[in-house]
């Protein structure tokens, strides 16, 4: 909009005054995406020769008895079955330039859009994997007697949300790793994925004036904030977990566990370029075809939780 003219005065805008567009395209805002992170691709070397699924051998159960003298051994036939990762899921985009506006145009379209395109793509992959997996966690890493020993971890069910404060918020954290210790879980590769309103608390709380930040980086562009003190688990700040409404409230599943709990494989990335000579132009596609699986459910852990941000 041109400053207006007095009037009874020309306005030149548009006439004499040319307009003009700037070769920086408008900043999008991105979600970080964080799955790559706390899922393991064990599986992908295999995907990427080819086949649409893996099947990963699991360890059976082994039970551990004591013998007494001249007491007979019972003997155990092992089995356990196995557990299979297919590629069952297509995600793709697709636009077409014409081939004059591809000419005329001072911009590099086919490179911007399709670089827009592969983030919005991921940004969707990880929505739909969360939305999917959390109903697949242990029942000893959810429910109001979270806990495979003891029992004794809240970690909210729908209709009765936990709800985090500043106050409670690492010690909720310290909860769900707690229920991973009960699952004998390895330490390594621990991680809780939580929406920016449970960010938010942590850095109102007690751990404003801890040295979670590993030196003092900022958020990276996987989410990543720092490795919360004691616990050793990675928080992953992002956009893309599934937030339900609950009565009046809306409400969350945060996810948390060790990476080995869920295979993730995309197997086929592919940007495809060809002309459409019905109206001259430039189609062009991107393709991602991927699978996963929740592997071992003792892995994983889903926190359902409503926030308060306020003073206690």
């Amino acid at each position: 909009m041109p400053i207006g003219a007095a009037a009874g005065t020309p306005q030149y805008s548009g006439n004499y005054v040319p307009t003009y567009f700037s070769k920086r395209m408008v900043v999008e805002l991105y979600e970080a995406t964080c799955l790559k992170e706390v899922t393991n691709n064990n599986y992908l070397d295999e995907l990427k020769k080819g086949g649409d699924a893996v099947i990963a051998r699991t360890l059976p159960d082994i039970t551990i008895r004591e013998r007494a003298k001249n007491g007979e051994i019972i003997i155990e036939n092992l089995d356990n079955p196995p557990v299979t990762v297919s590629i069952d899921h297509e995600k793709y985009f697709s636009f077409v330039i014409d081939r004059v506006d591809e000419f005329q145009s001072d911009l590099d379209l086919q490179g911007r859009w399709a670089e827009h395109g592969g983030k919005k793509m991921n940004i969707n992959i990880e929505t739909a994997i969360f939305a999917d997996i959390y109903a697949d966690a242990s029942i000893y890493n959810a429910g109001l007697t979270a806990g495979k020993q003891t029992a004794g971890y809240n970690l909210g069910v729908s209709g009765t949300p936990f709800v985090v404060t500043k106050t409670n918020a690492y010690d909720k954290t310290v909860d769900c790793n707690s229920c991973l210790d009960e699952q004998f879980a390895e330490d390594n590769g621990r991680f809780i994925v939580v929406p920016p309103a449970m960010a938010n608390l942590y850095q109102k709380g007690d751990l404003k004036d801890a040295n979670v930040y590993k030196d003092g980086e900022p958020v990276a562009k996987n989410g990543w904030m720092g490795t919360m003190p004691l616990t050793g688990m990675k928080v992953y700040k992002v956009n893309t977990l599934t937030a339900v409404t609950d009565g009046a409230y809306t409400c969350f599943h945060v996810l948390f566990g060790q990476k080995e709990g869920t295979c993730y494989a995309s197997q086929l990335n592919e940007l495809k370029i060809g002309e459409d000579v019905k109206i001259r132009g430039k189609v062009c596609s991107g393709f991602n075809d991927f699978g996963y699986k929740v592997v071992k459910e003792e892995l994983l852990g889903d926190f359902y939780c409503r926030f308060v941000n306020a003073d206690d």
